[in-house]
């Protein structure tokens, strides 16, 4: 998977900091006004598992 600014945030807030995918979205909201539905970070970390997992 690209190493874009969404797949970059998971890994650093959703695994390393254990938030919540809420909290994800209210980031990218505050942080650079993008506006993201909680389906589609939900499939970008489903890919982003099935990476690191196919990896390990």
């Amino acid at each position: 998977m690209a190493n874009d600014l969404i797949t970059q945030t998971l890994k650093d807030l959703y695994l390393r900091q254990q938030k919540s995918l809420n909290d994800i979205r209210n980031y990218f909201s505050m942080k650079y006004r993008i506006d993201l539905d909680e389906k589609v970070l939900k499939i970008r970390l489903k890919k982003l598992l099935g990476e690191e997992q196919a990896v390990a």
